[in-house]
């Protein structure tokens, strides 16, 4: 069995400090079995202010992190622009968490073995959500 790629989706909105601390929680998790992993953050905001939070970490990142914008306001206009460039990245799978949260470390491990066990098409889960204070004041 080839490896399969999973894209793990962020979009974000003007909350770099959230978006780190998701961004680190993710470079530690567990690939799953046959899978490989990347990361696409898609930034709502068109003054770019994901941009270098990204560029930092994707220097740091175990897997390929890629960054755009999606000047259209909204969660679903951002949400769409995800699956659009994971479709260009040849994803197999799909996975959405928010910038204000965090996985576990074996996240995808466990929604992959619930996929395999029930034969599933989709998993859903709880996530930590990041502290509250951490928001504020999370402009820049």
């Amino acid at each position: 069995m080839n490896d399969k790629l999973i894209t793990i989706c962020i979009p974000t909105f003007r909350r770099p400090k959230l978006l780190r601390s998701c961004l680190i929680a993710i470079t530690e998790l567990q690939a799953p079995e046959k899978h490989n992993l990347n990361i696409v953050v898609a930034d709502n905001d068109e003054d770019k202010s994901a941009q270098s939070v990204c560029e930092t970490m994707s220097s740091n990142a175990t897997f390929p992190l890629y960054y755009c914008v999606e000047v259209e306001r909204g969660l679903s206009s951002v949400r769409n622009r995800l699956l659009e460039e994971a479709l260009k990245l040849n994803a197999a799978l799909v996975a959405f968490i928010d910038d204000d949260e965090q996985p576990q470390r074996d996240w995808l491990v466990q929604h992959i073995k619930n996929m395999l066990e029930f034969g599933a098409d989709v998993s859903t889960g709880p996530v930590r959500p990041i502290s509250h204070k951490l928001t504020l004041g999370d402009k820049k």
